[in-house]
């Protein structure tokens, strides 16, 4: 109930405006008997005057199309539709309904689904105003969470099968729907559910199926994965994008839209409300609430920030200890360095008295990260601060910019010996056998054969699980489970991700972790094992991720990197990458420097040598031997100018047929 308030000034005065009466009128019997208001596909009924005659399901999908406005369904094409061309095009293309969007960036509170119940309620607070509701998430684990938390306040999923079922039945001459009235097939329609998910677990028919239920107004919330970013929805709708920092969210083809940019502009055509929810909040949403903003108005602009209250967080939140080298010498602990110390040991086997201990581990696999040999902290380019990287018979090089990394010293302690660190998951389930004997040890990876475990019995166990691969707890059929105790592993191999999110990932990783753990009251603790970044640990221990987003701000903005400024990447052969920055610009002239706190900088960083797609065919591969990727920096009121350069310097290479790859994305997650 904490984000009730939230759509309360936007909704018309029918919509019950307090949380009290919220909840007398979420709960199911009182949702499942509500009138919605007619839908379009029930006017698009009446208008062609639907009597006393048989009608096959298919006839129905026929009506329902007709009744789709034509520039809805331009949506169903990613490569022909309006919203990424709006996304580089001038902001007075936007249309009169500029300026009506409100926008606003919410910290979800801890403990198992609250997130989805709190989303769901914001859902159904604009469904039962009458608006549509569009949301993005992660995965389609995220996905069936926030499903079940709706099912749960009396709403149904859209069955797509009724409809094949119906029609299968009518084509082999099935009397069963012969004669129905208007009012009869109307009702038979809209009992088909009220929300519709959107997402590759669904067939093809059924994905297109929940489609037009949706662009039909039959459906008015549709949930899925990041192609909802195109569902049909009214115009001023609830637009809602979750843990918009994910990578998932970004699409693996040209035009790389990104749904938290499609979602946006949306809201801003059409006058409606956009919601970037997540546990750890990403750059660009805490850059976007700071008084200073002045980022893009078509895909990002000003927003109003929501954090949980205090009590709602102390009574949710397990007690959060970090044993880092200065804490176990504190304590005393004589197995300082260890990966598993004395104290953790002991506080796992209390808690698995009580119930299931979870162990978040890094990825399988392996990572050469450069450090340095003396004080252990990641080694970064005295050039642009990127991370620097090992390279066989060369000199160390920038992961960014490409710089070589000659006569490197330390920031911190001023030495000048490199060490190449490797991080793995190995042998993991042995060192534990050794330390909880006779305690059951669960794997939860990915990569294994069967897929991750999606549950797991409340009882004493130890669940060994990779980021992202945490199974939940079985409850008592209304609320989860939760596990006594979790700890995180190897939290010193957050110091050398590469990633410019490194620490906004590791941080939003830790917190589901801490989100599935009991709290405080009932006992639970977790427990986050090894060296890290004092300002993440501070900000789990808190549960306040605008401590880090902030850091983070402050850190890019003196480096000259986004959110301060507008980025594109530009990668391909190294001749026509080349070739495309000299012609729009970046390589001499006025766009050639980008201003930064310390004066002016280049506008490019790069080119450096990238390798071919993994998935590449072999017929292309002899064409990539020269790959490279650099990224060009323009202010923000630059960048629909740099969008159209792009795309007209692509253009003309496609056109003229010259060889080699030349593609470019805006506004990446990474830069490297």
């Amino acid at each position: 109930m904490l984000l009730i308030s939230l759509i309360t000034p936007w909704v018309p005065q029918r919509c019950p405006p307090t949380a009290s009466r919220m909840r007398k009128h979420c709960c199911s019997a009182n949702v499942r008997g509500m009138r919605s208001p007619m839908t379009r596909a029930a006017r698009c009924l009446m208008r062609c005057g639907i009597g006393n005659r048989s009608m096959s399901m298919a006839a129905v999908m026929r009506v329902l199309v007709r009744g789709v406005p034509r520039e809805v369904m331009q949506y169903r094409m990613p490569g022909k539709s309006v919203v990424p061309g709006m996304m580089v095009a001038p902001d007075n293309n936007l249309g009169e309904g500029v300026g009506r969007c409100r926008s606003f960036v919410v910290d979800a509170a801890p403990g198992a689904f609250m997130w989805a119940r709190d989303l769901a309620c914001m859902v159904i607070q604009a469904w039962m105003a009458g608006r549509s509701v569009a949301v993005v998430l992660p995965t389609q684990r995220e996905t069936f969470d926030l499903m079940h938390a709706l099912t749960q306040y009396g709403l149904r999923a859209f069955s797509p099968d009724d409809l094949t079922a119906d029609d299968a039945a009518m084509q082999q001459g099935s009397g069963e729907h012969e004669g129905e009235s208007e009012g009869t097939l109307r009702q038979r329609l809209e009992e088909l559910g009220d929300v519709a998910m959107l997402t590759t677990a669904l067939s093809p028919a059924q994905r297109y199926a929940s489609y037009l239920a949706v662009a039909s107004g039959l459906v008015r919330i549709a949930i899925g994965t990041r192609a909802t970013m195109y569902a049909p929805v009214a115009d001023d709708a609830l637009f809602v994008i979750v843990d918009d920092a994910a990578y998932q969210n970004a699409d693996g083809f040209m035009p790389y839209a990104n749904a938290r940019g499609v979602m946006h502009v949306r809201s801003m055509m059409h006058g409606g409300v956009f919601v970037a929810m997540a546990m750890a909040r990403s750059v660009l949403s805490q850059y976007e609430c700071e008084p200073s903003c002045t980022v893009a108005a078509t895909v990002s602009g000003p927003a109003t920030s929501v954090h949980p209250t205090k009590d709602c967080v102390q009574s949710l939140l397990p007690v959060v200890r970090w044993l880092s080298r200065e804490e176990l010498l504190r304590l005393g602990d004589a197995s300082v360095g260890a990966r598993m110390p004395h104290t953790a040991v002991t506080l796992l086997r209390k808690a698995l008295e009580t119930g299931p201990v979870l162990l978040s581990i890094p990825h399988d696999g392996l990572a050469d990260t450069l450090s340095c040999a003396s004080c252990l902290t990641q080694a970064r380019c005295r050039r642009c601060q990127g991370p620097l990287e090992s390279r066989p018979h060369e000199a160390p090089r920038c992961r960014w910019c490409g710089a070589p990394a000659t006569d490197w010293q330390c920031a911190q302690c001023q030495g000048t010996r490199l060490r190449t660190i490797r991080v793995g998951a190995a042998g993991t389930i042995e060192e534990l056998q050794g330390l909880f004997r006779g305690v059951p040890l669960l794997v939860s990876n990915a990569r294994l054969p069967g897929g991750p475990l999606v549950w797991v019995e409340d009882e004493p166990a130890i669940i060994v699980a990779t980021e992202g691969s945490e199974p939940m707890v079985r409850g008592d059929g209304h609320n989860a489970g939760m596990y006594a105790a979790s700890a995180v592993l190897d939290a010193w191999t957050s110091l050398y991700r590469p990633g410019i999110d490194a620490r906004i990932d590791v941080l939003g990783q830790w917190m589901r972790v801490a989100s599935m753990t009991a709290p405080a009251v009932r006992g639970g603790t977790m427990l986050v094992i090894g060296q890290s970044d004092a300002v993440v640990a501070q900000s789990l221990m808190l549960w306040d991720s605008r401590m880090l987003a902030a850091r983070e701000c402050e850190e890019r903005s003196e480096a000259v990197l986004p959110p301060a400024v507008s980025a594109a990447c530009v990668w391909g052969r190294r001749d026509a990458v080349q070739t495309c920055l000299r012609t729009i610009g970046v390589l001499s002239g006025d766009w050639a420097q980008v201003a930064g706190p310390d004066g002016a900088v280049p506008a490019v960083l790069g080119p450096v040598g990238i390798p071919a797609q993994a998935t590449v065919d072999a017929r292309e591969l002899e064409n990539m031997g020269d790959r490279v990727k650099a990224v060009v920096r323009v202010p923000h009121e630059r960048r629909a100018e740099l969008a159209l350069r792009l795309r007209q310097e692509s253009a003309r290479h496609m056109a003229m047929r010259e060889p080699g790859e030349l593609r470019f994305q805006l506004d990446p997650k990474d830069l490297v």
